[in-house]
């Protein structure tokens, strides 16, 4: 399957935003406070605090989902799509998860500088990112019906 400009696109401005976030958590780690929020209540409110370090695990969580979700994107002999004409399904499922590879980066990312703050998550951003990924996972199945129903 051939990549595209869009998809060159979309996995360049994963890696942006990867690669951003790093270099905000180095260029202000000297002014996140000692002790950081680790887990927030359904409200948003932060309810466990621990050392500043364990910000770094949020980062390696994010690395392993953008880049196995990036890695599948681009291995699609690992996708099991039993459809004759799959072509349009393929494009969707490779667009889905180079589009997922960039929200993964973008909540993680969002996610650790609001730590790094000591904020308040606001109550939006969970339940953006939820909704964000349950569209996107049955996007291949609506592109097939789509495809099925053109024939």
């Amino acid at each position: 399957m051939r990549r595209t400009y869009f998809d060159w696109f979309l996995v360049t401005l994963t890696a942006l935003v990867f690669v951003g976030g790093l270099v905000y958590l180095l260029y202000y780690w000297d002014s996140i406070p000692a002790m950081i929020p680790i887990h927030f209540g359904l409200n948003g409110e932060i309810d466990g605090f621990d050392d500043k370090y364990k910000i770094y695990s949020v980062v390696v969580l994010e690395a392993i989902l953008v880049g196995v979700t990036v890695a599948t994107a681009f291995m699609p002999k690992f996708w099991n799509i039993p459809l004759k004409d799959g072509q349009l399904v393929r494009s969707a499922v490779k667009v889905m998860l180079e589009v997922m590879a960039l929200v993964f980066a973008l909540y993680f990312t969002g996610m650790y500088m609001i730590i790094a703050q000591a904020a308040v998550v606001p109550a939006w951003f969970f339940e953006s990112f939820v909704l964000i990924i349950i569209g996107l996972s049955f996007s291949p199945f609506i592109f097939a019906v789509i495809a099925r129903l053109k024939k």
